[in-house]
């Protein structure tokens, strides 16, 4: 978040010509290095995840994978939590997460097994 705020603020600048000429062709360079470098990465890192992922599947002839079992809740819920669920029913909110997400997980040991 951070770093896309300083490169608005480095774009309206160089829009603005407030920045010197030198500045902007330093930012430019290696802004088009990053873009370069990031691209790179990218289409290395993505092909070769998509081949692996393919050969997995072409390797299992499409038979289905082995079911993981989502770990349980240990803990019990708090008077505090379940006056908070009440009030998240009555709104209709809705979780969505997947068992083996650690956040997830969290969030759900921490509100209780009730």
């Amino acid at each position: 978040l951070v770093s896309a705020a300083c490169s608005l603020t480095l774009a309206a600048l160089t829009w603005n010509r407030r920045l010197p000429l030198s500045t902007v062709k330093t930012g430019l360079s290696s802004g088009a290095v990053a873009a370069l470098g990031a691209a790179v990465l990218f289409a290395t890192t993505s092909t070769e995840v998509a081949i692996a992922d393919a050969q997995t599947y072409l390797a299992s002839d499409g038979a289905p994978t082995t079911l993981q079992a989502p770990p349980p809740i240990t803990t019990h819920s708090s008077e505090r939590v379940l006056r908070l669920v009440k009030r998240l029913e009555k709104s209709n909110a809705k979780m969505y997460g997947a068992f083996w997400c650690s956040h997830c997980y969290d969030q759900k040991q921490t509100l209780g097994m009730e």
